[in-house]
């Protein structure tokens, strides 16, 4: 959702979004570990 909002120009919701899937601690599958460490990386560009 965060990527959507980037792409569509809103960064303040973008930024909101991928702050809330950085900070959900629940990895149920590989597709949330790779969602996590990339808002994590995209954090600190």
């Amino acid at each position: 959702m965060g990527l959507a909002y980037a792409g569509l120009g809103n960064d303040e919701e973008a930024s909101s979004m991928l702050q809330r899937a950085e900070e959900l601690n629940v990895l149920n599958n590989m597709n949330q570990a790779l969602v996590l460490s990339k808002t994590r990386v995209k954090k600190d560009i």
